[in-house]
């Protein structure tokens, strides 16, 4: 999914994301390379950048709070950023803001 897609975003399945990560929870504590990003990076990030509700990022932040301290490389900024400037930028909910810090 692209996050620069409205139409990706809507399609984020939420209830699937939650299922996969229940049944195989290691998978939120590995790197993958997304598409729209340059380097590899964990579910959180990309979860953040499509929008995730509140109960795809809380869970993936239980399960790996790591993730949360991981600069990564935005590409349209060329700088690094930590989780929290995203969700700050993007206008997430006061809950993922306060899960996050």
């Amino acid at each position: 999914l692209d996050p620069n897609s409205k139409e990706d975003i809507q399609r984020l399945d939420a209830d699937s994301i939650i299922k996969e990560l229940q049944q195989n929870p290691s998978s939120a504590a590995k790197k993958y390379r997304f598409s729209n990003l340059f380097n590899t990076h964990f579910p959180l990030q990309q979860a953040i950048l499509l929008r995730a509700p509140f109960e795809v990022i809380s869970l993936l932040l239980s399960i790996f709070p790591d993730a949360a301290k991981e600069w990564y490389f935005d590409g349209e900024r060329f700088c690094k950023r930590l989780p929290i400037h995203t969700v700050c930028e993007f206008g997430a909910s006061l809950d993922t803001i306060s899960y996050l810090l």
